[in-house]
């Protein structure tokens, strides 16, 4: 069986929806810790908001192309790869900084998703897609900025309101 480009794309949206879908989870994760810094519970909430969004767009895209509702399984996995990575965070002593990081690098992840969809967009001569998908890519690349930007003032924060045996001593 021949793939096109338009298979192709349809498939990176069903992949990318499984990823907003699962980033729910880690974002919902966030906005709902109490031990998390008050701006990352902020900024997770307003994410969250923007990342259900980002789904229906990436739904109304594959509705564009033809395409059935997005891959059940693919957006299971994705969900079930996200509870995995929060457990392996959850009992960490340091777990506000590496939710924070793996928010950093997720969000980063996203933006090279999300061009690389423009792209082959624009090589499968579906245009019409292309202005939800850059709605998607500039508000990812805003949160993206914001954790560039706040990274060193969330580890300081973290590493001075946090008493160690060693500081004890």
């Amino acid at each position: 069986m021949t793939t096109t480009k338009r298979d192709e794309v349809i498939d990176w949206l069903n992949d990318a929806y499984a990823m907003e879908r699962s980033i729910e989870i880690m974002l919902r994760k966030q906005a709902d810790n109490e031990d998390a810094h008050r701006a990352v519970r902020d900024r997770a909430r307003i994410h969250l908001d923007e990342t259900a969004e980002h789904a229906d767009r990436l739904t109304r895209c594959l509705e564009m192309l033809g395409s059935s509702s997005p891959s059940a399984l693919k957006t299971v996995a994705g969900q079930v790869m996200e509870l995995g990575k929060g457990l392996t965070t959850k009992f960490a002593r340091d777990e506000r900084v590496k939710d924070f990081l793996a928010a950093y690098g997720t969000e980063y992840f996203e933006v090279a998703c999300y061009k690389s969809l423009i792209a082959g967009a624009t090589a499968a001569g579906e245009e019409d897609i292309i202005p939800l998908l850059e709605q998607n890519l500039k508000e990812d690349a805003a949160m993206a900025s914001w954790l560039d930007m706040n990274i060193a003032a969330i580890t300081r924060d973290y590493l001075a309101n946090t008493t160690t045996t060693a500081a004890a001593s």
